[in-house]
């Protein structure tokens, strides 16, 4: 058996649905909605509106190992996860997916 050296890179491969989120926050009224008027903070700014999704999406996670030898190694790990989607909206009608983070 050949032994690990290291993580060499971690890489999230979770698909996020932008398209169906956009379409789901624009068709409804979100009352958790909130406004900030960016216009006191920075001026030249225009306000912006903004909302907040949970999403439960699957995917999974890539760990390469460096092994002995230079060579590599690949862990392939199946998730379910919850995340936190962020959308805004400016001058411009319609949210945009801007953000999200996991929630696990």
């Amino acid at each position: 058996m050949k032994r690990t050296t290291g993580i060499a890179t971690v890489e999230s491969r979770v698909l996020i649905p932008v398209p169906l989120l956009e379409q789901h926050v624009n068709s409804k009224h979100h009352p958790q909605e909130q406004r900030v008027n960016a216009k006191k903070v920075i001026s030249n700014f225009e306000s912006i509106t903004w909302c907040t999704e949970e999403l439960e999406v699957d995917g999974f996670i890539e760990i390469h190992l460096q092994a002995e030898g230079n060579k590599h190694r690949c862990l392939i790990i199946p998730v379910i996860t919850c995340l936190l989607a962020v959308c805004t909206r400016g001058s411009a009608p319609g949210y945009k997916h801007t953000w999200s983070c996991s929630l696990s």
